[in-house]
């Protein structure tokens, strides 16, 4: 049997590779930044990101862009700039209701 904490890391898991591409990219950015980290910037191409989410790059600029929108990142071509990670854990603590990396 499973312990709740780690039925619940499952469901997280599950949720994050089947899910919506902003929770996606959401948890790809917290797992890749520490908590109070600021001045973030994660150098990475589109194209590479579209290949490792395996999505259409429209899926992913679209995505992109509503996080841009809602001021949590910005981006371009080549990088990935946060700007608000606190929005990005809860956006993940909305959508799927547990995130245990911060706790």
């Amino acid at each position: 049997i499973l312990s709740r904490r780690s039925q619940k890391n499952k469901e997280a898991i599950l949720s994050i590779s089947t899910g919506d591409m902003k929770e996606r990219i959401a948890f790809w950015i917290l797992s890749l930044t520490q908590r109070n980290a600021t001045d973030i910037r994660i150098i990475a191409k589109q194209r590479d990101l579209y290949g490792y989410f395996g999505v259409q790059r429209a899926v992913l600029l679209s995505s992109l862009a509503e996080l841009k929108q809602e001021k949590i990142i910005d981006y371009t071509p080549t990088e990935v700039v946060i700007l608000d990670r606190r929005a990005l854990r809860d956006l993940l603590i909305e959508e799927i209701g547990y995130y245990e990396a911060d706790e």
